[in-house]
């Protein structure tokens, strides 16, 4: 993929994730575009992140066509530094999608969204919640305010959450509570010393 002059992602195509199970192959990626400062989800550069989904009937997916607007835009209600780097699964009928995220001076999130449809997804809550490191950057993920590239995936009978920040990946093993649809963590550490940032399986 790569921008589309005058579409939402008009300023850039950022990671994103293959949405499984869908009926022809289709990725969810990050589009990129230029707004008044008050709408911005990139502090300081007047640039907002949205989610958009691209589909290929193409069987050597070489060639892919980008519906026409955004499925998850940014939460109305809250203040947030990024909305990027999208992952998936499904869950028998239902769509899950996380969103690297975070809150200015609380620390880094994914937010969480669900559908039935695959295109009309709802805003959840943050499926999981980092801390600020209590410095100040123009870029939120030098102070841990942002999570990047996060991954959420089951191993054994336990979930793995990745994800970087402060220049740095970390791994969490710990629970996924499917009632209330937040993981819960229990073990972390780094999962590289900043060679290998942002990695996705």
């Amino acid at each position: 993929l790569s921008p589309t002059p005058g579409f939402f992602d008009a300023y850039g195509c950022f990671t994103g994730s293959v949405l499984p199970d869908t009926d022809v192959p289709s990725v969810i990626y990050s589009a990129v575009t230029k707004v008044p400062r008050a709408q911005e989800t990139i502090r300081a550069e007047g640039l907002r992140e949205v989610q958009c989904i691209a589909t290929s009937v193409d069987p050597d997916l070489r060639t892919w066509h980008k519906l026409d607007q955004p499925v998850i835009d940014p939460p109305r209600d809250s203040k947030i530094v990024g909305f990027r780097d999208p992952f998936a699964w499904k869950e028998n009928d239902t769509w899950y999608v996380g969103v690297g995220s975070g809150f200015p001076q609380i620390g880094g999130a994914v937010l969480l969204y669900r559908s039935s449809d695959a295109r009309h997804f709802e805003y959840l809550h943050p499926l999981a919640q980092g801390s600020w490191n209590g410095k100040s950057f123009t870029n939120p993920v030098g102070s841990g305010e942002m999570w990047e590239c996060p991954d959420f995936f089951p191993l054994g009978e336990k979930h793995v959450l990745i994800y970087s920040t402060e220049y740095i990946t970390y791994w969490e093993v710990g629970t996924f509570d499917k009632q209330s649809l937040q993981f819960h963590s229990e073990r972390k550490g780094f999962l590289d010393h900043g060679t290998y940032y942002a990695p996705k399986t």
